[in-house]
């Protein structure tokens, strides 16, 4: 069921490359988080038969209180129905990335956001992950980064159950001098991490430029002179 008046109201009905986003509120945990399902219609009013996701959405007085989890998703939905053919629709990264923006605007400074990465369509940013590749640089991470979270970080000691799958975990700044100072500290990060590589490849190289845009001055050049130095494979 969707109810009118609960903040994830307002993702329901809107309208995402030729989809409508359908929401389903789940029961609260003993947490007080709510489980929810978002689903997607298509043009002919076909739900799908599978969610997007399935997630927790949790609010309250203290930043730590406000956050969002992803616990599960899917990269391809079907829609069935009697009076034509099945249809499939994948899940890509520009549909994924606004469902994030939107989900994040529910997610207010000081809150985090936190995605699974066990699931199939996520084994690049796992083997990433094992890798070495800082969580910010993976193809995950930087979904994450986008949607305004400034501080990512791998939660790797999940072992299911009540903790769930392994997962990136993100933090929204407090401020914009927060936002700032972070993303100074990320672009070292990412800096450190190439300079370290003796042959920077797909993972070190690629994967920088999903943050060039709070790459300015100095570290702009450094990055500009490890990617042009980098042998392609």
């Amino acid at each position: 069921m969707a109810e009118i008046g609960h903040p994830l109201w307002t993702l329901h009905g809107r309208s995402l490359d030729g989809l409508r986003l359908h929401l389903t509120l789940g029961p609260t945990n003993p947490f007080g988080a709510r489980y929810f399902h978002l689903l997607a219609m298509d043009s002919r009013g076909r739900l799908s038969s599978q969610p997007i996701l399935t997630g927790l959405f949790s609010s309250g007085s203290e930043p730590a209180y406000n956050w969002v989890e992803i616990a599960s998703s899917r990269e391809l939905l079907t829609f069935i129905s009697e009076q034509g053919p099945e249809r499939r629709v994948v899940v890509n990264k520009r549909l994924f990335r606004r469902i994030l923006r939107l989900l994040s605007g529910l997610v207010p400074p000081g809150g985090h956001f936190m995605v699974e990465y066990d699931s199939p369509q996520w084994l690049t940013t796992r083997q990433a992950l094992s890798a070495g590749v800082p969580p910010l640089a993976t193809p995950l991470g930087s979904l994450v980064y986008e949607a305004g979270f400034v501080f990512i970080r791998d939660w790797d000691l999940a072992e299911g159950g009540r903790e769930g799958w392994r997962k990136l975990w993100g933090y929204k700044a407090w401020d914009e001098a927060h936002a700032r100072a972070r993303t100074a500290q990320n672009v070292q990060e990412i800096l450190d991490y190439l300079a370290s590589q003796p042959r920077p490849g797909y993972d070190a190289v690629e994967k920088v430029l999903h943050i060039k845009p709070a790459i300015r001055g100095e570290k702009a050049k450094a990055v500009r002179r490890i990617v042009e130095q980098a042998e392609w494979e």
